[in-house]
């Protein structure tokens, strides 16, 4: 195998791991701020939404829900 060939392999399990190293660094963080739209605006947490990737090929991402499904009261400051 040559090192051309190792190379996207290389850098798409140091993606993995690096990825993987966030994420777990990150849980207490997001767990929080899946708790605080729990609490303040229930269910879903999570909005979904499908975009162009690389070359052009869809994927879905997720994020959290920041948009109310209730207008905003006017009179309110």
């Amino acid at each position: 195998m040559s090192s051309s060939c190792s190379h996207p392999v290389s850098k798409r399990a140091l993606d993995i791991v690096g990825a993987s190293l966030l994420l777990a660094g990150l849980a207490p963080v997001l767990g929080l701020v899946a708790a605080c739209i729990w609490l303040d605006d229930g269910r879903p947490l999570l909005f979904t939404q499908t975009r162009a990737g690389c070359r052009g090929e869809p994927f879905r991402i997720f994020k959290f829900r920041t948009l109310t499904h209730e207008p905003e009261d006017p009179t309110r400051p």
